[in-house]
């Protein structure tokens, strides 16, 4: 039995059929590469700084079928593996500056706790003053106190003196005399009182 022969325009269909069957095996083994890239790119960048291989590898088997905008954002991530030494370079700057950073809190914290201690030794210092400053402020209220009991004794003396003196008719020396006399006696009794003073 013949086979029923093929026309030119069946030739034809077959084969635009045939090259359509291969183009969408062809889109759909690209889509597929594309998505194991794109599964290889979610990793941690760190890991495909040490090894980029399996992305460059689906890159070079799909590039000539990709966009130019595709091509272009891809490349450098296949390759990302070229800034290793960058990017370990500026790991080193960031320990660096943090280290520094934290050296810089180290000696702030250190310099504050002593600026505390002083400022805590100088309140207490400055409380001391403050009672010293209160109890000679009192002694020289009692000075003062004590210098105007002794006028009024003083006084009291004087007039007493004065009132004996015009009592009796003739008394040897002279009121200066006997009054310079009761003031020295008295200072001795004044000087006593400083000095018990002075000791306490």
């Amino acid at each position: 039995m013949q086979s029923p022969r093929i026309t030119a325009d069946e030739e034809i269909l077959r084969t635009i059929l045939n090259r359509k069957e291969s183009l969408q095996r062809n889109h759909l083994d690209i889509k597929d590469k594309l998505s194991a890239i794109l599964h290889l790119l979610r990793q941690d960048t760190s890991v495909l700084l040490e090894d980029a291989e399996p992305i460059q590898k689906l890159f070079r088997q799909i590039r000539t079928h990709l966009t130019d905008e595709l091509i272009e954002l891809l490349t450098p991530a296949a390759f990302i593996e070229l800034h290793y030494s960058q990017v370990q370079e500026a790991k080193k700057c960031i320990a660096s500056r943090q280290a520094n950073h934290q050296a810089a809190i180290q000696l702030d914290t250190t310099r504050l706790k002593t600026l505390e201690t002083e400022r805590d030794q100088l309140i207490l210092e400055l409380d001391l003053v403050n009672k010293a400053i209160a109890v000679a402020q009192d002694k020289m209220n009692s000075y003062t106190s004590a210098i105007q009991e002794n006028k009024k004794e003083l006084m009291a003396f004087v007039n007493q003196a004065r009132n004996q003196h015009q009592q009796i008719n003739k008394v040897s020396g002279s009121d200066e005399e006997d009054f310079q006399l009761i003031v020295n006696i008295d200072n001795i009794r004044l000087r006593a009182i400083h000095a018990i003073e002075k000791a306490l």
